[in-house]
């Protein structure tokens, strides 16, 4: 039996555009398909400690994208989570720009 479990994390990280730095506040929600039922704490920590470990109250660069950042954070997850599918990730950046990112099988 699998399930699906979805996860949102939120985090605050800034970047530069034409030259003016923008400070957004990110939600994060990632959903895996997973048979093991400590899969929650899993994905908890790995999320935590290879994604917003890294971009939390950090300047993010230039011209950073939402599907570049979701990319990027795909390539931190998978191989963390090798016993869970990655099904989708969601990222929000205001409540008229959500991105969300459907990766192929890894």
């Amino acid at each position: 039996m699998h399930f699906l479990l979805t996860k949102s994390f939120s985090f605050s990280a800034s970047h530069t555009q034409d030259s003016r730095i923008f400070g957004h506040n990110y939600i994060l929600s990632v959903t895996i398909r997973s048979s093991d039922e400590s899969a929650e704490a899993m994905l908890q920590e790995a999320v935590e400690k290879n994604v917003l470990a890294k971009v939390h109250s950090r300047d993010l660069g230039h011209n950073i994208t939402q599907a570049g950042l979701l990319k990027s954070f795909l390539e931190q997850l998978a191989p963390k989570l090798p016993s869970m599918e990655i099904t989708s990730l969601v990222l929000e950046r205001d409540a008229r720009t959500r991105t969300t990112l459907l990766p192929d099988k890894i």
